[in-house]
């Protein structure tokens, strides 16, 4: 009966740690060369590095269980791996340019964009749509309303909300009936 022998049994204990180091370089190795690939949120990421801590510690803590049976390997450090990636871009909406049929599709995009993007701020989303708004009727009133919020002005568009209503008030294309409900 051919039995293969544990390796680490018979490592000495400055070998086991540059096993253990050579190891935990690969899978860092490895997990900058998947980097690009992912798409995964910073949460997701952390998750990974604390499961890579745990990782490093479990395999130091074999090595150092196995070299107990042939010396004792002492204040053996515990790994510590962190793993920075540069955030995803995500691409701006177009620019809006006052078109009344592109008015639904802007501030929707926008909205996607400030989900994925993950922006909660309402002061950043409502720089962000005035900024994207070219061509002269849009940029007029993206001109307007940058003004009476910088002036404090009464009208003031300050939340997300409001924004989004004086936009479809504006730029929307109504409908017969949404005319109609207007002028009654």
């Amino acid at each position: 009966m051919s039995s293969n022998p544990d390796p680490m049994a018979t490592t000495a204990p400055e070998d086991a740690v540059g096993i253990l180091q050579s190891g935990i370089t690969s899978i860092l190795d490895a997990i900058n060369h998947l980097i690009p690939a992912w798409s995964a949120t910073t949460a997701n990421l952390d998750v990974t590095a604390q499961s890579m801590n745990q990782l490093a510690i479990a395999t130091a803590q074999s090595v150092d269980a196995t070299a107990n049976n042939v010396a004792t390997i002492t204040n053996l450090p515990q790994p510590s791996i962190n793993v920075a990636v540069n955030p995803r871009t995500i691409p701006l909406p177009n620019e809006f340019k006052g078109t009344k049929d592109k008015a639904s599709y802007f501030l929707r995009a926008c909205n996607q964009y400030f989900v994925q993007a993950e922006v909660l701020s309402d002061g950043v989303k409502i720089a962000t749509a005035l900024a994207l708004m070219s061509g002269d009727r849009a940029s007029k009133w993206a001109e307007n309303q940058l003004k009476l919020i910088q002036d404090e002005k009464e009208g003031a568009l300050t939340t997300w909300a409001s924004f989004q209503t004086a936009f479809k008030d504006h730029f929307s294309d109504r409908t017969l009936q949404e005319t109609t409900a207007i002028k009654i």
